[in-house]
């Protein structure tokens, strides 16, 4: 232990900051950038966030490709941020730890200074309301209310938000923070630190070497002076996050990309979850009844459909695969807005016999009567059409055109069967999504990889050599559009 971490130490810094509290000086932003699939909308908010609160320099390590750094850079000069890139780091088991190394040594070099850091909250599940808001609460107390922060480090070791007093984690909850650098420099450097936690039970599925001890870095060392903002041992990962205010004096994160002029919110197709499937999704879990997707995959669909009519690409939307029906409920409100006809391929009897490995025949059954019941409780069957039976023996005829396909069907040899009839049928402009999709399976370029699973094979055998575009949306669904 350091000799600042002792309570000698700590009584005696709190009486002089007390008699003459001075904030620190200079302050320096840190800002960890996951460079996942759609990432670009939520460094584009981020940076706005910046400019609008007046921290114009930013130092950064990426975990991505140049590509992708160069892209970053794009996106902060066009918000008149500068963002210095510390490192591009490929692999993303790297998690936080590049940046805060960085951080560490810019303490140890300003000890008189502060460290204002945060990162890429949500991007691995950018649709999720509950981790947007999770975000931006810590955005609005962390970084945009800097000035106030750096006052309160006047007397304070470290502040950020819902504080989890624990002996051997201490951590704020999301690891947004602001802290001294005295109290950083008295730290060990983080990967030292991350080597000598290998106790750590708490990270569930994850290593703790190779994610949670970013956490619990900050706090490592005890007797510190902890700042909360929204108080000590609250909890953002739940419903209590929706009870703060995420608001920015004077910034409206509706008007991040007005016009969007460098394509930010483009590059992501950003869109917003949608308030009526999002009330679908609530009745359906209210009634008991499973599914398998969630209303914010529905609503990228959603918003496919609005596309697509936009641009008058004619056809129906064809849906492969709807067990209970919560997306088929979800889809015909989609259709019923834009005077769209949904057509339902499913078996209704499950998945066919053999399944592929992890299936087995007959998973996944309800029967057409369940199915329509639900459909009539909570979607618009006046604009729904069933087609039952199995795919080899129901869409070899069919003969329309198809403006939307969306597959849930688990198996590559559905797919193989689906595509081998629709795909002649899609119209241009059409748009493809699917259902047993990865984040990892595609590539920034708008290709997808060889390390996928069957699903994705039969889809990139259907395309033979045609040109297309993949993108990952959320939960388990992507988008392929045939260029």
């Amino acid at each position: 232990m350091s000799e600042y971490h002792t309570r000698e130490a700590f009584e005696a810094r709190m009486a002089e900051r007390r008699a003459n509290p001075r904030p620190p000086d200079p302050a320096a932003v840190f800002y960890h950038i996951a460079c996942l699939p759609g990432w670009e909308p939520i460094v584009g908010e981020q940076l706005a966030v910046l400019a609008h609160v007046g921290l114009t320099t930013v130092q950064s390590a990426v975990l991505g490709t140049q590509t992708e750094a160069r892209r970053v850079r794009e996106i902060a000069q066009y918000y008149g941020v500068s963002v210095e890139i510390l490192d591009v780091i490929p692999d993303p088991g790297r998690y936080e730890q590049p940046t805060l190394q960085a951080a560490h040594a810019w303490a140890r070099a300003n000890p008189g200074g502060m460290v204002i850091y945060f990162h890429t909250k949500g991007v691995s599940a950018r649709a999720d309301e509950h981790k947007r808001q999770w975000r931006r609460v810590m955005q609005r107390y962390v970084v945009a209310d800097w000035r106030e922060n750096r006052a309160r480090l006047a007397v304070a070791d470290i502040l950020g938000c819902a504080w989890q007093e624990s002996v051997d984690y201490p951590h704020f909850c999301g690891n947004f923070w602001a802290a001294r650098c005295d109290w950083l420099a008295g730290l060990d450097p983080p990967d030292q630190y991350r080597l000598s936690r290998s106790d750590f039970r708490w990270a569930g599925a994850h290593s703790w070497r190779d994610r949670m001890f970013v956490e619990t870095w900050l706090g490592s060392q005890g007797w510190h002076h902890v700042d909360d903002r929204i108080g000590k041992s609250t909890t953002l990962w739940n419903e209590r996050v929706w009870t703060f205010d995420p608001a920015i004096p004077g910034f409206d994160y509706d008007q991040i990309f007005p016009g969007d002029p460098a394509g930010i919110a483009a590059a992501g197709q950003w869109v917003r979850p949608d308030p009526a499937l999002r009330d679908v999704q609530g009745q359906w879990d209210a009634a008991g009844i499973p599914r398998a997707t969630g209303h914010e995959e529905m609503a990228y669909i959603a918003d496919g459909i609005a596309r697509v009519t936009a641009a008058k690409v004619p056809g129906v939307v064809l849906e492969c695969g709807a067990w209970t029906g919560f997306s088929s409920a979800c889809l015909s409100i989609a259709c019923a807005r834009h005077g769209r006809r949904l057509v339902v391929a499913d078996s209704f009897a499950g998945l066919p016999v053999p399944a592929e490995p992890g299936y087995a025949g007959g998973q996944f059954a309800c029967t057409q009567d369940r199915w329509q019941a639900n459909l009539q409780r909570f979607g618009r069957p006046e604009v729904t059409q069933a087609r039952p039976g199995w795919y080899a023996e129901t869409l070899p005829t069919w003969a329309e055109p198809v403006a939307v396909l969306w597959m849930d069907v688990d198996l590559g040899e559905s797919v193989r069967v689906i595509l081998d009839r629709v795909l002649p049928w899609l119209s241009p402009g059409g748009l493809i999504y699917t259902h047993e999709s990865h984040p990892s399976y595609f590539r920034p370029d708008g290709t997808v990889g060889e390390e996928t699973n069957l699903v994705w094979r039969a889809i990139k055998k259907a395309l033979g050599g045609r040109l297309y575009r993949a993108r990952f949306l959320c939960g388990s669904a992507a988008e392929l559009e045939i260029r």
